[in-house]
């Protein structure tokens, strides 16, 4: 991606479950953008992907580069398109 400057990127996962009886799949989207160059150290317990991906809340850092107190803002900042709590939601009406 060197020279490119449209960066934004769409972050997708999904969680499944299956209850028995059907497949239920819950797929989070997220808006982001791909940094210049891999940076940071801490990955949070995830994927290597956050030394590159980054969230509009934080402009211009990896999410590799977020400290303790800024992940915990990012996850609240992402509830609403996480698979997982998608699925928490799901279980919690069943």
């Amino acid at each position: 991606m060197q020279g490119e400057t449209d960066r934004r990127a769409i972050f997708s996962f999904a969680v499944g479950y299956f209850d028995g009886e059907k497949d239920h799949i819950f797929v989070a989207d997220e808006e982001g953008f791909i940094i210049d160059e891999p940076r940071g150290d801490n990955l949070h317990g995830w994927t290597e992907l956050l030394y590159i991906y980054g969230h509009p809340s934080f402009p211009g850092r990896s999410l590799a580069e977020l400290n303790d107190e800024e992940w915990k803002e990012y996850l609240a900042a992402i509830e609403a398109v996480d698979g997982f709590v998608m699925l928490r939601d799901y279980l919690a009406k069943t």
